[in-house]
């Protein structure tokens, strides 16, 4: 965190296969989410707020199959991105054992999605709206 990373997400990082955590928020990182992230099975938490990330609904997409996913900050990354709606995010069952999501200060466009309602788990959702 706070430490002037620039680029992208290095594919290095997924062969980090017992990898739980990722923290890398507060930096310069660009470009999109990967579906090699898949490959972490044990990843729990994913903090990348802050950081000049594009394409939220690929981003979405893909981490809806993180059966692991508990935490999920984006905050001020994705900025004045449309949020998904149920149409892009087709038979949602994403995000089961999800309990903390962030968005804050992304200016998301659209409405507010269905899929959230969905979300059992999940305990706080720190801004939708910004």
């Amino acid at each position: 965190m706070s430490n002037n990373f620039t680029g992208i997400l290095p594919k290095s990082l997924y062969s980090c296969k017992s990898l739980k955590a990722i923290r890398l928020s507060i930096n310069h990182i660009e470009g999109q989410i990967d579906p090699e992230i898949l490959s972490l099975n044990h990843l729990s938490v994913l903090s990348l707020f802050r950081n000049r990330l594009t394409n939220l609904t690929g981003a979405m997409n893909i981490l809806k199959c993180c059966k692991n996913l508990k935490v999920l900050t984006l905050s001020m990354s994705f900025v004045g991105e449309e949020m998904l709606d149920g149409d892009r995010m087709a038979d949602f069952d994403g995000f089961q054992n999800l309990r903390i999501l962030a968005l804050r200060g992304c200016q998301l466009t659209g409405q507010l999605p269905v899929w959230l309602s969905k979300l059992q788990k999940l305990e706080i959702d720190l801004g939708y709206v910004s």
